[in-house]
């Protein structure tokens, strides 16, 4: 997590990186989505990109949690907000074979309509692999979701 929040400060100098974690005092504090959502909105600032960073969310009463599992197969990132759902895989670069069948086969195994997603930092990552989207890190902050 530290090598993204690194990696978009040097994308976007001029942004709002929000962090939180166990060990914050706030953490204790936010007990379900609503204080989680009142102590994002307390920390963004006006006209401002802010990108929200939170360790051990699954901990936050009625938060989806963060890391999820198919099986024996870990998928990343899972966001959902009602009947929406998102999967991401994140990897540095997927030229190597096996880090390829890695990141994408693990979203091949979902069958459903619900968007997926290869991030990487590859420079001219783009396409898509059998319904998969491969981007860039800076391209999949800037997507509209």
């Amino acid at each position: 997590m530290l090598q993204t929040m690194d990696y978009i400060r040097k994308q976007f100098p001029y942004c709002n990186l929000v962090y939180l974690n166990k060990e914050d005092p706030y953490f204790d504090e936010i007990i379900n989505d609503t204080t989680l959502w009142n102590w994002v909105k307390s920390k963004k600032q006006k006209k401002i990109k802010c990108f929200v960073f939170i360790d051990e969310v699954q901990e936050i009463t009625n938060f989806e949690k963060a890391i999820g599992e198919l099986g024996d197969k870990e998928i990343d990132f899972i966001g959902s907000k009602g009947d929406e759902t998102i999967y991401i895989q994140v990897a540095l670069n997927v030229s190597d074979e096996k880090t390829f069948a890695r990141e994408f086969g693990n979203l091949l195994l979902i069958h459903d309509n619900h968007p997926k997603y290869v991030v990487t930092l590859d420079e001219y990552a783009t396409g898509n692999h059998k319904g998969i989207i491969h981007c860039n890190l800076r391209e999949f902050l800037t997507r509209s979701l």
